[in-house]
């Protein structure tokens, strides 16, 4: 029987990166994965976003979403807004707070990024991108 040889090394890197990050996010209100969230909002101004389109962004469970979103919202970093046509969904939106933290999220992101790519050519990391695309697709199907 033969050990995986790329499972174990993507947990590895996964688990490194997000300790990099969460010393990274210490002294501000957030936590990485919140900072996430709050960076495809601010991704996407002219979208309308639900908690839906948060879970698959982000490939995260229904419940992990809602409580980040909950912990967001008492932070004062998002409103949900009921949508005007179904009130089922709520709109979440970023908040003039968060709008001051976005900046300051970006770079603790790409100083982690960078940190993850450093010695790799344009090319490299090009194709390590299509890599993991497919990597990800492959998982999705």
């Amino acid at each position: 029987m033969e050990y995986p040889k790329i499972l174990p090394q993507i947990k590895m890197i996964d688990n490194l990166a997000y300790k990099h990050a969460e010393q990274d996010f210490k002294g501000t209100e957030l936590t990485p994965v919140q900072g996430q969230v709050l960076m495809y909002l601010a991704m996407n101004p002219h979208k309308t976003i639900n908690q839906k389109d948060i879970e698959r962004e982000l490939s995260l469970s229904n419940p992990t979403v809602s409580g980040l979103l909950n912990r967001l919202e008492k932070k004062g970093f998002i409103q949900k807004v009921i949508a005007p046509n179904d009130n089922r969904y709520k709109i979440i939106t970023l908040t003039e707070k968060s709008m001051m933290y976005t900046e300051e999220i970006f770079h603790k992101m790409n100083r982690t990024e960078n940190l993850l790519l450093k010695g790799f050519s344009s090319e490299e990391i090009q194709q390590l991108n299509h890599f993991l695309n497919r990597i990800a697709q492959n998982i999705s199907e």
